[in-house]
C-alpha cells in the first residue's frame, strides 16, 4: 500500500522563530497542566490511602480524554486555533477553582476527568496547527521544541505541585494553578503572532463531523504503517501508565515516603527527558531522527524492568529517569512520524483518532492497577505488564522496520 505523505505539500508558512515563540506562549498551559494532573492524583491517595479507589481515579482521571479525542479531533480543525486556546485555559481555571472550593474526594474523581479531557484539547490544538503551519522540514525542530517544553514542565510541574500541596495544601495550591492559567490565556494572543491562529485550523474540511469522524478511522486503519507506529506506541504507554498510575502506592506505600517525594521523583524523571531533549534536538538537525530510536528502545528495555526490580526510592528513580529520557526520544519519532504519515486534509480527524488509540492504555493501566492492585504488590504487576509488552512488541517493531524498507510502505526518510 502506498502511503500518501503530506510532507510536499505544506507550505512553509512560518518560521523558526515563530515556532518558538508559539512553544513558549503554550509553555504555562503545559506548566499548570502537569501540577494539576500531579496534584489531584495524589491528594486522592492521601486523602483515601485505598489503591484501588486511586487506580479508579486513575481511569476516570483519563477515560473522558479517550473517548472524546476523535471529536476532539473533528472540532479543533473547525475553529480558530487562538479562540480555543484561549478558552480551554480559562475554564481549566474555573475548574480548579471549585476544586479548591470543595476539596473532597468525589469533587476530585470528577473535576480530574474534566480537566484532562481540557488538556486533550489544548494538546491537539497545538499539534494541529503545527501540522498545517509548519512547513516539513521543521516538523522535527518544531516536535523536538514542543517536547522539549512539555518536559520543562513535567519537571517543573510535579515538584511544584508537591510543594503546593505541602503549602499551601490542597485549596490554596488548585488556586494557584488557576493563576498560571489564567496567565497562559493572557500571553498567548502577545507572543503566537508569528502564527496564523485566528483562522480554520484546518483550511479544507468538506465533510460534516460525523463524515470527517469516520474519514479519520478509515484513513488510520487502512494506513498500515500508521497502524503499526500506533500499536507500538500503546504498548510503550501501557508500562508507562502504569508506572504513572503505581508512582505514590510505590512511593508512599512501598518505600515509606511522603507525598512530596512522589513530586521529587516525577520532576527528576523529567529533568532526565528535558536533558535527553537538549541533547536530540541538535542531533535532528544533522541526522534524521529514525536513526536515534535505536537508543529510545534500549533505554526502555532497560529501565522498564529496572523500576520493577528497583530496592529503594533512589534506585526507583533513577530508573525512572531513565525510563523518562527514552520515552522522550521514542515520542520525538513517533509524533513525527505520524505527521509525515496523515495527509493534509486529514489532520484534525486522524490525529484525534490516533491519539485517543494510544492514550487508552492510560485507563487501562488505571483499571489493572484497581482490579488487582490490593492483591499484588505494584513493582511485581509492572514485572507481569513489562514481560507481557516485551513479547508484543518485538514482532511489532520488526514488522514495521521491514515494512518502511519497502518502497510500497515507506515513509521518507525513515
Amino acid at each position: 500500500m502506498m502511503v500518501t505523505s503530506s510532507q510536499g505539500k505544506r507550505a512553509a508558512t512560518t518560521t523558526r522563530t515563530a515556532i518558538s515563540l508559539l512553544v513558549c506562549a503554550r509553555f504555562l498551559g503545559l506548566l499548570a497542566d502537569q501540577m494539576s494532573t500531579f496534584m489531584l492524583p495524589v491528594a486522592m491517595y492521601t486523602l483515601t490511602r485505598d489503591v484501588t479507589l486511586s487506580g479508579i481515579a486513575f481511569t476516570v482521571q483519563w477515560l473522558p480524554r479517550v473517548l472524546a479525542m476523535p471529536v476532539l479531533g473533528v472540532f479543533v480543525g473547525r475553529f480558530p486555533a487562538l479562540r480555543q486556546f484561549v478558552l480551554t485555559d480559562t475554564t481549566r481555571a474555573a475548574v480548579l477553582l471549585i476544586v479548591a472550593a470543595f476539596p473532597e474526594p468525589g469533587v476530585l474523581l470528577a473535576t480530574s476527568g474534566l480537566l484532562t479531557l481540557l488538556n486533550g484539547h489544548a494538546k491537539i490544538t497545538t499539534e494541529s496547527v503545527f501540522a498545517n503551519r509548519v512547513a516539513s522540514d521543521l516538523l522535527s525542530d518544531a516536535q523536538s521544541k514542543l517536547q522539549g517544553a512539555q518536559q520543562l514542565a513535567m519537571t517543573t510541574g510535579p515538584a511544584l505541585g508537591g510543594v503546593l500541596l505541602a503549602t499551601p495544601g490542597l485549596s490554596g495550591g488548585v488556586v494557584v494553578v488557576a493563576a498560571v492559567f489564567v496567565l497562559g490565556a493572557t500571553i498567548t494572543p502577545v507572543l503566537a503572532r508569528g502564527i496564523v491562529l485566528d483562522r480554520r485550523v484546518d483550511d479544507e474540511q468538506p465533510a460534516g463531523p460525523l463524515g470527517q469522524l469516520r474519514t479519520g478511522a478509515v484513513a488510520t486503519v487502512r494506513n498500515r504503517p500508521l497502524m503499526q507506529l500506533m500499536l507500538l506506541t500503546i504498548l510503550v504507554n501501557l508500562i508507562g501508565g502504569l508506572a504513572l498510575a503505581g508512582l505514590p502506592m510505590i512511593m508512599v506505600g512501598n518505600f515509606g515516603t511522603d507525598s512530596s517525594a512522589v513530586g521529587l521523583v516525577a520532576g527528576a524523571g523529567s529533568t532526565a527527558s528535558l536533558a535527553t531533549v537538549v541533547i536530540v534536538n541538535p542531533l535532528t538537525r544533522r541526522m534524521e531522527i529514525g536513526r536515534i530510536v535505536a537508543i529510545a528502545f534500549a533505554l526502555l528495555a532497560f529501565s522498564a524492568p529496572g523500576m520493577a526490580w528497583a530496592p529503594s526510592e533512589i534506585s526507583f528513580g533513577i530508573m525512572y529517569g531513565i525510563w523518562s529520557a527514552g520515552i522522550t526520544v521514542f515520542t520525538i519519532w513517533m509524533r513525527t512520524r505520524r505527521l509525515q504519515l496523515i495527509t493534509d486534509t486529514q489532520v484534525g480527524t486522524t490525529l484525534g483518532f490516533f491519539i485517543a488509540a494510544i492514550l487508552v492504555a492510560t485507563p487501562i493501566s488505571g483499571g489493572v492497577l484497581s482490579a488487582v492492585g490490593d492483591r499484588i504488590d505494584v513493582q511485581r504487576l509492572l514485572l507481569v505488564v513489562t514481560c507481557v509488552v516485551a513479547g508484543l512488541i518485538a514482532p511489532l517493531a520488526w514488522a514495521w522496520w521491514r515494512g518502511v524498507r519497502r518502497p510500497g510502505d515507506s515513509v521518507p526518510h525513515t
